[in-house]
């Protein structure tokens, strides 16, 4: 999804442009292709910023993504739901952060961010 397509896109669009990117960064970190997850990346801070721009309603569809089966899903939208609903994203956080492997490894690393307040968003 082109960045001048996000204003015309309906929340739904956005919601899974949002889990593709997820899942897509995740694969791309894991094999090594750092091109690929930057763009990735990109997708994600551009849909974030989008559903930040149309306000808390909007952003609150990042929370369908909570209980995704692909963790790397659950970890970035757990990630950018933290400033808007950060009950049920720590608890997500936690959970990954326990599992382990490269997404348990980034949960605990944006725990400990989050709870120093030295986490920024896009």
């Amino acid at each position: 999804m082109k960045t001048e397509e996000l204003g015309d896109a309906s929340l739904e669009t956005l919601t899974s442009n949002y889990a593709s990117a997820a899942a897509a960064h995740g694969l791309s970190s894991t094999t090594g292709d750092h091109c690929q997850a930057n763009k990735e990346y990109k997708t994600l801070a551009e849909i974030c910023k989008e559903l930040r721009r149309r306000g808390i309603d909007a952003q609150k569809h990042l929370l369908s993504l909570l209980d995704n089966k692909t963790p790397y899903v659950r970890l970035w939208a757990a990630s950018h739901s933290l400033e808007f609903s950060p009950k049920s994203a720590e608890n997500v956080l936690e959970h990954l952060a326990k599992c382990g492997g490269v997404p348990g490894f980034d949960a605990e690393i944006t725990l400990q961010e989050w709870r120093k307040g030295t986490l920024k968003f896009p």
